[in-house]
This record gives structure tokens, C-alpha cells and sequence, in this order.
């Protein structure tokens, strides 16, 4: 059974950044117009892959292997995870005890990166402690059949999670069991890397569609980034990611319900942000490259771009 939801949440709206405007075709050797300049911000994005060995189906999470660049982890809409240990150019299935599972959500262990947490849609929470061999169900404490999970892990420490599956949940042993932080419905969580009380999620809380961070592990929430983002809005989703090494670079990602989604990235923890992409891609996933790489990948339908 679920652990009941605490009642005494609450919500601040606060007033946002002023949104920066950037031509999106911009090439990635051309210099920003802000202090900002030197970041690596992707302006332009390539294929990586062209199928090989993927279903076609919709590339819901990527995960990179934080030691190893080499190895990427991809989740799907209808046909569980696959994996890459040659950067992207190939992949096998990775199902054992899994199956063609509905994945929402993958994360890695940064201490040790055999462990993996999948999120699915409706099924809960599985676990892999050797690099995605075999997987086995780690929900005790979450909603049976819930809404599809989002996953987030603590960079400090690895046995304490989070778990967005119709109310916020939390675990502090590694996935063994979850107890209830926040009767608030998310599509998306991200988290601090230095951290990891401070949240941020895209969804709606008390009313307020659009993005919102935590500092208090997401007892509380305040309203977070540019106001006039496409696809914060009324009936409309957004997903947000944060860096694993720098806190201070978050990417948000809006869709209007019609097929249109926007990027938007931010270097200096929100105060300034910049639109990367906007077309009618329709972008599910996105990683950050190896440390100290200025690559970021995308997840469109069966295709990964960086």
C-alpha cells in the first residue's frame, strides 16, 4: 500500500526571469551576447544514430555512463531499454526481467554505474545492479498501476531518490522502499547535483502549470524560469534537466500540445535563459555528455541527435 501523502504542502508563485531571445539559427561558433558566451550551448544538433539495432519507437530517457563515455543507456515508449558501449553507433536490448516494458525514466548511480533505476509507465520502479543484465522491481511503498514515473537520484548520495508517480515519493534506501513527500503531480523531475533537497519538476501545483523548484526536498514550491516559455502552459507538458556536475546549467523542455517543442538552457541557475531549438520535433529525452564535454543529446522517435 502507498504511504499516505502528507496535507500541509504549499506553493509560492514568485516572479520569474525575463526571457532572453536567441535567433535559432545560430551557429555554435558564433559568440553569445552575454557573459554567458563560453558556455557550450548546442545551437546546431547532428544524428548520431541512424537505427541500427533500435526499434522504431519513441526514445523516452537517455542515460550516459558517468566513467565510461562510451556507454549509453536508452529508454523506450514500447520496447524496454537498450544500450550502446561504442558512444551511440550501436545498441543492443537490455530486457532481462524487464521486457518491452513502457520506460519513462532511467537514471544512474554515479558511485556505481552497474546500478539503474528504470521508471515505466504503470508498472512502477526496476532496478539493475549490473549494468542492465537483469532488472527487478523496486516499488514497494509506490501506488499500484500509478502514472508513469519520473526518476531522480541524489548525486551525494546514491541510495536516496525521488519518484514522481501521481504524488511526489521518496526513497532512502536505494529503491527498496518509497514513502510520500507531495500530493503534487509532475510530468518531470530534475534535481541538484550538489544538493539534494533542491528540486525542480514541470507540471501543475495549485493551480500553477509550468516549472517550479524545491529546496526543501519538494515540501514547498516556487515558481522557476521564464514565464512566457512555450509549453508551460494549461494543458500542455514539459520536461527539465539539470547538469550532474553544475547545478547552475538547466535545460527546460516546453510542447504546446501541437507538436511543437521549444529547448531552452540556462548557465547561471536561471537567471538568464536562451531558446536552443524550436520546431515541431517532438523531443522526449535529453543527457548531458561526460564530464567536461560540451555535448547534449536528444532523443526524437527512433533518432538520437547531439
Amino acid at each position: 500500500m502507498p504511504t499516505a501523502m502528507p496535507t500541509g504542502s504549499s506553493y509560492t508563485a514568485t516572479e520569474t526571469s525575463p526571457l532572453t531571445a536567441v535567433p535559432t539559427d545560430i551557429v555554435p561558433t558564433e559568440a553569445l551576447p552575454t557573459a554567458t558566451a563560453a558556455a557550450p550551448l548546442p545551437f546546431a544538433w547532428t544524428r548520431l544514430n541512424s537505427g541500427q539495432f533500435l526499434p522504431r519507437d519513441t526514445i523516452t530517457a537517455i542515460v550516459f555512463d558517468p566513467h565510461d563515455p562510451g556507454v549509453i543507456y536508452l529508454g523506450t515508449a514500447s520496447a524496454g531499454v537498450f544500450k550502446s558501449i561504442d558512444g551511440g553507433s550501436s545498441w543492443q536490448p537490455a530486457l532481462d526481467g524487464l521486457g518491452q516494458a513502457a520506460i519513462t525514466s532511467l537514471i544512474i548511480a554515479s558511485n556505481d554505474t552497474r546500478v539503474l533505476y528504470a521508471g515505466t509507465s504503470r508498472g512502477g520502479v526496476y532496478k539493475t545492479t549490473n549494468g542492465g543484465q537483469s532488472w527487478v522491481s523496486s516499488s514497494v511503498g509506490l501506488p499500484e498501476f500509478s502514472s508513469p514515473v519520473g526518476l531522480i537520484i541524489d548525486r551525494q548520495d546514491a541510495r536516496h531518490l525521488y519518484a514522481a508517480a501521481g504524488g511526489l515519493y521518496e526513497s532512502l534506501d536505494g529503491g527498496d522502499t518509497w514513502s510520500g513527500v507531495s500530493e503534487w503531480g509532475f510530468d518531470h523531475i530534475a534535481i541538484d547535483p550538489a544538493d539534494g533537497s533542491i528540486l525542480y519538476a514541470t507540471g501543475q501545483v495549485e493551480g500553477v502549470n509550468g516549472l517550479h523548484r524545491s529546496e526543501d526536498g519538494g515540501r514547498t514550491w516556487t515558481a522557476f524560469g521564464p514565464a512566457d516559455l512555450s509549453g508551460y502552459g494549461t494543458n500542455k507538458q514539459g520536461n527539465v534537466w539539470v547538469h550532474p556536475d553544475d547545478g547552475e546549467i538547466i535545460f527546460a523542455i516546453g510542447h504546446d500540445g501541437l507538436g511543437v517543442a521549444t529547448i531552452m538552457g540556462t548557465f547561471d541557475g536561471g537567471q538568464t535563459w536562451y531558446r536552443t531549438l524550436a520546431g515541431t520535433i517532438n523531443i522526449e529525452a535529453l543527457a548531458f555528455g561526460p564530464p567536461d564535454s560540451p555535448l547534449v543529446f536528444v532523443g526524437d522517435g527512433s533518432t538520437v541527435y547531439l
